[in-house]
């Protein structure tokens, strides 16, 4: 699974789409499982219905005159399957998506998280050589998507298809990659596992799209053996460990939330000390937004959500060497 990552318009469903044979690249070549779909010099443009492609949309695209069973049966009808042939894959596949007992129920009688695996089932049914998925569960709510996302990574493991995800959301991308490419302005940022980019990030930009909320740009910075020292606006210096950008690059610094932690402050406290402006509770843990006298607003995720700090609350913020990171800003 091939997640491509970034904002709302950075070319992610046009890349799709491209694959797909809905859009025509401007050059290149694109190929699926080594055959030639397109190739702009040599004039090879093969048709969307003979690419072996499935999609699923956003919307659904579920036709709701027709009942479940024949939604997912049409891609088999277009290949003209013998009928017998056509539905045992066609209850096969609603089977595998927890649909069976819908089969002859209209598809405008079904909620939002079924239409969703029924247009599944019908991209599966037809067996393609990849398939894609543009924001999928984007309209779904949290606990569906969260539950639809398990099932639609088990399928596409249990089916062994390669697929191609879209989504600007960067939990949903590190859910479901095996692979994830960051996006930007029509070009590719980044590539890696999940691991790979959400442990290295290649810029702030990158660390910024992947939940690094401490981002601060730094006035100057130096290397040190093993790590950097930097100054920021508000003339704080900062102290991180691990690689740093090439000498005289503009930079940031940049930490993860969870990767801090907050106790109360005593009188004799230096550092990052400062009050407690937000603390929200998440259930599994707690936001918390504190602000330093220089100005700056830092965010920390405890998941000690019995610590009794409150808004009002003095406190240090305690960092490791490793958790900050000098990251280029271009």
């Amino acid at each position: 699974m091939l997640v491509l990552l970034g904002p709302s318009g950075c070319g992610k469903t046009t890349t799709m789409r491209c694959i797909a044979g809905l859009e025509m690249p401007d050059a290149g070549i694109i190929s699926i499982d080594g055959v030639t779909v397109f190739d702009r010099a040599a004039s090879v443009v093969v048709p969307v219905h003979k690419r072996n492609v499935g999609m699923v949309f956003q919307s659904y695209a579920i036709w709701p005159h027709l009942t479940v069973f024949q939604n997912v049966a049409f891609p088999l009808e277009m290949q003209k399957i013998p009928s017998a042939d056509l539905k045992t894959r066609v209850m096969e596949m609603l089977e595998k998506v927890g649909l069976a007992d819908f089969a002859s129920r209209s598809s405008s009688a079904l909620s939002g998280g079924q239409m969703q695996r029924v247009a599944l089932a019908r991209s599966l049914v037809m067996r393609p050589s990849v398939l894609l998925f543009d924001e999928p569960l984007s309209n779904l709510d949290a606990r569906l998507r969260d539950r639809l996302r398990v099932q639609l990574r088990e399928l596409q493991a249990e089916l062994k298809i390669t697929g191609i995800y879209v989504t600007h959301d960067q939990q949903e991308a590190l859910a479901l990659a095996d692979r994830i490419m960051v996006m930007d302005h029509g070009l590719v940022r980044q590539s890696g596992t999940p691991v790979e980019l959400y442990a290295s990030p290649a810029t702030s930009a990158i660390a910024a799209f992947l939940g690094y909320s401490n981002i601060f740009p730094a006035e100057e910075w130096s290397a040190t053996d093993g790590g950097f020292t930097a100054r920021l606006a508000s003339g704080r210096v900062l102290a991180g460990s691990g690689e740093t950008p090439a000498a005289g690059a503009a930079a940031a610094v940049c930490v993860r939330p969870e990767d801090l932690a907050l106790r109360l402050a005593s009188p004799d406290d230096t550092g990052l000390v400062g009050e407690i402006t937000l603390a929200s509770f998440m259930g599994a843990f707690t936001l918390y937004r504190v602000r330093l006298p220089e100005g700056e607003i830092w965010e920390v995720i405890s998941h000690d959500v019995l610590s009794g700090l409150v808004v009002g609350s003095r406190v240090v913020i305690e960092a490791r060497p490793a958790a900050m990171k000098l990251l280029a800003t271009q």
